[in-house]
């Protein structure tokens, strides 16, 4: 009789997604959560609003943590440590992208160029231009969202820019053969994509109320507008995409929760 692979989620449900949610921490962090990988890696997508979430709540900690000490108020100090903070406890992933896509601009249409570029590890004038731009309008639309206390907000966008990553890999396909982001966007699909949204607004419909739902529909057209370019210029999506896909996303939604200051939803229902 020959064997057959079992599906991890029929045999062990709460197993497999507790399995997914530590490689979605090791993934995205720099945690170095103890336990097993998953054995399906798209079952991780399933816990990246998870991720954002812990990510969120941590800032929202420094910050409060930031504003008690004697030189409160300091609303660009604070913008600047949540930044660095930020930078560090996701290893840098999506700034390291955000260079590797811009530097790959500059190679034109040329797809194979494109792509070598944004294979090499290396930064180029394009892509330190780029930190530096993404970097010092970060830190201004965070310190804006400080002065209207909305320090909250900025852990809602860590909740939904990250499941804007699911629906990015799941939607769009591969461009390369190999590639830290293959095994997750291998055998993605609807199920992570919905279920990614549905967790993604049962953390912030509570906090903020309708606004969480202008928030997903704001990201939706950036992911998809970001997607479609990039997958006309090369193909598909690569790690470095996704990791610069996330980056617009949290400046477009930074700048929302500046626009309209965010109500906290349910305090003010109570």
């Amino acid at each position: 009789m020959g064997y057959r692979s079992r599906d991890p989620l029929k045999v062990n449900p709460w197993g497999a997604m507790f399995r997914a949610l530590i490689t979605a921490i090791r993934t995205l962090t720099l945690f170095p959560v103890p336990g097993k990988d998953t054995e399906r890696f798209p079952l991780a997508l399933y816990a990246f609003p998870l991720v954002g979430a812990l990510l969120g709540g941590i800032l929202v900690v420094l910050g409060l943590v930031f504003e008690a000490l004697p030189w409160h108020p300091w609303v660009r100090g604070e913008a600047v440590f949540l930044a660095l903070a930020l930078v560090i406890l996701t290893r840098g992933l999506h700034w390291d992208g955000l260079a590797d896509w811009a530097d790959s601009l500059g190679a034109g249409t040329n797809r194979e160029k494109a792509l070598a570029i944004l294979k090499d590890p290396h930064t180029g004038a394009f892509g330190a231009l780029a930190l530096v731009f993404v970097a010092l309008a970060w830190v201004e639309l965070a310190a804006q969202l400080v002065t209207t206390r909305g320090l909250w907000w900025l852990a809602g966008v860590l909740v939904i820019t990250r499941s804007l990553q699911v629906e990015l890999i799941c939607f769009y396909p591969y461009a390369r053969q190999e590639g830290m982001a293959g095994p997750f966007i291998e055998g993605a699909g609807k199920g992570q994509r919905l279920s990614a949204v549905l967790l993604g607004l049962a953390l912030t419909y509570p906090l903020f109320g309708p606004m969480a739902f202008a928030a997903y529909g704001l990201g939706f057209l950036t992911t998809h507008g970001f997607g479609l370019t990039q997958s006309k210029r090369l193909g598909g999506i690569t790690g470095d995409l996704i990791g610069a896909s996330n980056l617009l996303n949290e400046l477009v939604l930074l700048g929302l929760g500046i626009l309209y200051p965010p109500t906290y939803f349910v305090w003010r229902l109570w």
